[in-house]
């Protein structure tokens, strides 16, 4: 599985980071940032949190 953010897409809201219950992401230099990919869960809650469909949670199987 893999979990990654699109820099040109992400406003810096800092939705998908709240919406994230493992705490998968960190807000950096006014953007989202995927810090600790081992620990999503896969519930997409930060894809559904993203207006501008910056955040991807991809299956590695």
């Amino acid at each position: 599985m893999s979990v990654s953010v699109t820099p040109e897409r992400c406003s810096g809201c800092g939705f998908c980071s709240i919406a994230c219950p493992q705490g998968v992401f960190e807000m950096k230099e006014g953007r989202s940032h995927v810090v600790r990919e081992e620990e999503c869960l896969e519930c997409h809650l930060c894809e559904v949190s993203c207006e501008n469909e910056a955040i991807t949670v991809k299956d590695s199987g």
